[in-house]
């Protein structure tokens, strides 16, 4: 799969940021091999310019260290100027509703940052919003999944309601020294461990009228972010774009070649056919995906055997053992344990 991406533009926010000065904002930026020109042209221009996801992540995560801000990438995400997000931040901005917005974020949010699964989920009267990057050696990644939850509840606490929503956060990563100060400020308990970062609110917000809305001009923006994302979704190589639908579409049971097919717009025979072409096989890619998630949920998550093996798809767990030992010539408890033994 190819490493993503994403616009230079939202590094902007480190140039207005009190607590980095200049010389050690250079610095933090240059550890990740990127420099303040790139960002602040990118910013003035709004030229399409765009950095490595994993640099991105990093800088985050770093700037928790040399800050030394409880919550910062929380706040981050609190504080992030929309147009910091480009064509999207004014679509954003130009919303009518809260649910106008996030739809719009669910649909367009390719066209900041790819190699990322988004959903907007409406169920039993609550609406949950899901982010998790989907390339698995990104890690650690605290701060950005923080920033991105953050920046979203500060777009759900905009809207015109009587009093602050209740909001219930969950994470992929663990819990750390500063989850009680944010259990707090959202007063509400949070969850980690999961396998995606997400947050819920009461579905009757979204149709909660945001601030200055803008119809016309958001229809016109909204529509222009719709298909620059089908035209970066069809700039990606096939082997991308099944690699990507198998990731978000595994943990919905067994890996279905005819619905991933559906989910890219093409028949199954189409796909099968485009996928030997270029040398690949559905097969395959799917064991690549589950490769790398597997590696990722033995060495970063408590599971049991049994839920990863459901979790990518396998019958039960005798099966995933089996194959994880192929890949890797050792069995996936072997694995585990020499990971909590590096963590020791």
């Amino acid at each position: 799969m190819e490493h993503p991406r994403i616009s230079a533009c939202t590094l902007s926010f480190l140039t207005r940021d009190p607590c980095l000065p200049g010389a050690a904002r250079d610095a933090l930026l240059a550890r990740h091999g990127l420099h303040l020109d790139a960002v602040s042209l990118d910013a003035r221009s709004g030229a399409p310019a765009d950095i490595p996801l994993a640099a991105f992540v990093g800088v985050v995560e770093d700037l928790a260290t040399v800050s030394n801000v409880p919550l910062i990438g929380w706040r981050t995400g609190e504080r992030f100027a929309l147009a910091d997000l480009g064509a999207l931040g004014l679509a954003l901005s130009l919303a009518p509703t809260l649910g106008d917005a996030l739809r719009c974020l669910e649909r367009a949010f390719c066209t900041l940052q790819t190699g990322t699964h988004t959903r907007l989920i409406v169920e039993d009267g609550e609406a949950c919003f899901s982010y998790a990057i989907l390339d698995h050696r990104i890690w650690p990644r605290r701060q950005d999944a923080e920033l991105t939850l953050g920046l979203i509840a500060a777009l759900i606490q905009r809207v015109r309601a009587p009093e602050p929503p209740p909001l219930a956060v969950g994470f992929e990563h663990g819990a750390g020294s500063d989850t009680p100060a944010l259990a707090a400020r959202l007063r509400h308990d949070i969850a980690h461990g999961e396998d995606t970062n997400r947050i819920s609110f009461p579905a009757r917000l979204l149709d909660a009228p945001l601030p200055d809305p803008a119809d016309a001009g958001f229809a016109a923006v909204s529509r222009a972010l719709e298909q620059l994302a089908r035209d970066r979704r069809r700039a990606q190589t096939l082997r991308t774009r099944v690699k990507q639908a198998v990731l978000e579409d595994m943990g919905q049971g067994p890996v279905d070649q005819t619905r991933i097919a559906q989910t890219l717009g093409m028949s199954r025979r189409t796909l099968r056919r485009r996928l030997e072409a270029s040398g690949d096989r559905f097969r395959q890619l799917v064991e690549e995906c589950r490769q790398s998630r597997a590696q990722a949920y033995l060495t970063r998550t408590d599971w049991p055997l049994s839920e990863i093996a459901l979790r990518l798809g396998y019958s039960d767990q005798t099966a995933f053992s089996r194959a994880f030992s192929r890949w890797h010539g050792k069995p996936p408890h072997t694995v585990r344990a020499g990971a909590r033994d590096a963590r020791a």
